[in-house]
C-alpha cells in the first residue's frame, strides 16, 4: 500500500477542509438525530460478558432494562432458568450471600411489547407471561436461533433488545454447561449451580450476576470492524462518526465513512481541535472494556478522510 506524504502546507490546510466537510455532512445527513446504543457489563461467577443494547429499535424495552440496572435491582441476581440449546434466564431473584437467602426483586410496571428483531443466537430478550404487554424485569439470552419458537406467532413475539458481543457467548456457554436441577421450590425450571456436591446447597452455589452500565461514546465494534466516535467539532456541532479500518500495521489508520448529527454533547465525548487537526478520545472501549485513554487521531489525508492513531495512554 502506498502512503501519501503531505507537505507542511497541506497539513495546515487539512483541519479547515475537514471542518467544512463535517458541516456539510451534518447538514445533509438523512438522520437529523441518532440514538447511540448503550452497553452493560455483566459480571458472573464464571466470567464476564458485555451486552450491547438496541436503543433505536427497542427504546421502551431498553429504557426499562436500564432503569433496573441504574437502580441496582440487578445486583446479585441469579440465573434461575437454564435450558441448554434454548435460553438462560435471569432478572427474577436476588441473593444475599451473607444471610444465605434469596428473594424476588422489586418489579416495576409491565411494558408495551416491542417485537422488532428475531430471537437469534446471542441476542437478549425480555421474558413475559402469555400476555404480550406483560414484561417487567426478567430477561434471557438466546442459546440458539429461537426465531420460530419466540417469533410473532407466539402471542406477538418476545422483544429482542440487545446482543452479547465479543467473546461473551463463551462465558454464556460455560454457564449453559453447568450442573443444573430444580433446586428452588418456587421456580419450575432447572437452576445452574457451581461447586455443588449434592448436599448443603448454599446461595454461593448459584450463578450470581452484577449488571453495570457502561458509558462508552467511543468504541470499536468487533462484529463489523468499525470504530464509532462521538465528537465535539466546535462550531460544526456534535456528531457521531463511523470509521472503517484502512490500515492496521505498521500504523493504525482509519477512514471516515459516515457522519450523523447529535443534538447535544455527551460524557467522555471526543474533541476535534481545528488548529492541530487532532481528534482526542478520552477513552476507547472494546467489548465493554476500556483499552486505552487519551487516544490521539491525527488527520493525515482530507481527500480520503484518513486519520492516524499517533498516541495513547
Amino acid at each position: 500500500m502506498i502512503k501519501r506524504t503531505l507537505s507542511n502546507k497541506q497539513i495546515v490546510a487539512l483541519p479547515h477542509q475537514l471542518k467544512s466537510i463535517l458541516v456539510l455532512l451534518i447538514i445533509l445527513s438523512t438522520s437529523l438525530e441518532v440514538t447511540a446504543n448503550s452497553f452493560v457489563r455483566v459480571q458472573t461467577d464464571v466470567g464476564d460478558f458485555t451486552v450491547e443494547l438496541f436503543e433505536d429499535t427497542a427504546p421502551i424495552t431498553t429504557r426499562n432494562f436500564l432503569n433496573y440496572v441504574r437502580s441496582d435491582s440487578y445486583q446479585s441476581t441469579i440465573i434461575h432458568r437454564a435450558e441448554p440449546g434454548f435460553v438462560l434466564q435471569t432478572g427474577k431473584i436476588s441473593s444475599n450471600e451473607a444471610a444465605n437467602t434469596i428473594e424476588p426483586i422489586l418489579k416495576g410496571s409491565p411494558i408495551t411489547l416491542e417485537y422488532q428483531l428475531p430471537n437469534v443466537f446471542g441476542t437478549i430478550a425480555m421474558a413475559r407471561t402469555a400476555l404480550p404487554d406483560s414484561a417487567t424485569s426478567e430477561w434471557f439470552v438466546n442459546l440458539a436461533d429461537n426465531t420460530a419458537i419466540l417469533g410473532e406467532e407466539n402471542s406477538g413475539g418476545y422483544a429482542v433488545f440487545g446482543r452479547v458481543i465479543g467473546n461473551g457467548m463463551a462465558v454464556i456457554q460455560k454457564i449453559e454447561n453447568l450442573k443444573r436441577d430444580r433446586y428452588i421450590n418456587e421456580i419450575p425450571f432447572d437452576v445452574p449451580v457451581i461447586d455443588y456436591s449434592g448436599s448443603g446447597l448454599n446461595v454461593k452455589n448459584f450463578v450470581n450476576l452484577q449488571v453495570i452500565e457502561i458509558v462508552a461514546p467511543n468504541y470499536f465494534d468487533n462484529s463489523d470492524g468499525t470504530l464509532h466516535i462521538k465528537v465535539d467539532a466546535g462550531t460544526a456541532g456534535f456528531a457521531e462518526l463511523t470509521f472503517s479500518v484502512f490500515q492496521s500495521a505498521p500504523d493504525v489508520i482509519v477512514k471516515l465513512e459516515t457522519v450523523e448529527k447529535l443534538p447535544d454533547t455527551t460524557p467522555k465525548i471526543a474533541v476535534f481541535t481545528e488548529s492541530s487537526g487532532e481528534m482526542i478520545l478520552p477513552e476507547l472501549v472494546i467489548d465493554g472494556i476500556v483499552v486505552g485513554r487519551e487516544l490521539v487521531f491525527s488527520l493525515i489525508n482530507a481527500d480520503q478522510f484518513l486519520f492516524q492513531l499517533t498516541s495513547f495512554n
